[in-house]
């Protein structure tokens, strides 16, 4: 009964999950986008609670285009299950939070911005570690 429980669990995490993640970032990356877009008509500092330099602004609007632009190849790699793609998740995520980080000193909503990052990474340590866990299977023989 437990190995049933542990396959099923691992074969929802590998599908379900997976696509989870896939859809988060894509709307991650499309949400930066959207927001760097719209930004270039009338400012980023429309979007912020109050008052910020021209600098703040300027640096909102490049790190909110890198991280859309760079999401966009990192989604689609991690979606085809390429090992550079999980590497790019990873980068992308890192530098997310990152921003985030700085953001938040800025506006408390930025805080939002870890939520996909977090769970990315989150997924792919623990799917890391599951297949780590794994029990080694006997290749099959050639007939």
């Amino acid at each position: 009964m437990a190995g049933f429980v542990q396959r099923t669990f691992r074969k929802l995490w590998n599908e379900k999950f997976f696509l989870f993640v896939v859809a988060a970032n894509t709307a991650q990356f499309l949400g930066r986008l959207g927001f760097a877009i719209a930004g270039l008509d009338g400012g980023m500092d429309r979007f912020l609670d109050g008052p910020a330099t021209f600098g703040t602004v300027a640096t909102i609007q490049v790190m909110f285009f890198a991280l859309g632009i760079a999401g966009v190849p990192a989604t689609l790699g991690f979606a085809l299950r390429k090992e550079w793609g999980t590497l790019a998740v990873i980068l992308v995520s890192a530098a997310t939070i990152a921003f985030d980080i700085w953001g938040f000193t800025l506006q408390p909503t930025a805080a939002l911005g870890f939520v996909v990052p977090a769970v990315s990474l989150a997924y792919v340590g623990i799917t890391d570690r599951m297949s780590r866990s794994a029990p080694m299977r006997a290749p099959l023989a050639n007939s």
